[in-house]
């Protein structure tokens, strides 16, 4: 069901992405437009609103998995393989690492996030 029709100030066709998807809406939802709506229509805007916020926008997530992909073809190893490494104190920490764990750590986030 679209809800472009019954919330035309939303200007998205108030449709929110798919799940998965990269795009952000682009309008806030106004609290009048909810209104208008039924409970059920209601609660799925809402919703869907709740998963976009959680998206990253600009292929972000996209962006942050090709950089991890990038350090284990450097190093010619997997991100697993490097925590094992630096825990066990086979491995070193370089600023290079770091930020390598930094993406890690960020890749983790957006996955929990949802």
């Amino acid at each position: 069901m679209t809800h472009g029709a019954l919330v035309p100030s939303l200007g998205y066709g108030a449709v929110a992405p798919s799940p998965g998807t990269e795009a952000r809406m682009s309008q806030a939802v106004r609290l009048a437009d909810l209104a208008a709506l039924s409970p059920t229509e209601r609660r799925t805007i809402v919703e869907r609103l709740v998963l976009d916020a959680f998206r990253p926008s600009n292929g972000a997530r996209a962006a942050t998995l090709a950089r991890i992909r990038a350090f284990e073809q450097r190093y010619e190893v997997s991100s697993q393989t490097l925590i094992a490494e630096l825990r066990a104190g086979q491995r070193h920490e370089t600023a290079e690492i770091s930020e390598w764990l930094f993406l890690l750590e960020l890749q983790g986030q957006e996955a929990g996030g949802r």
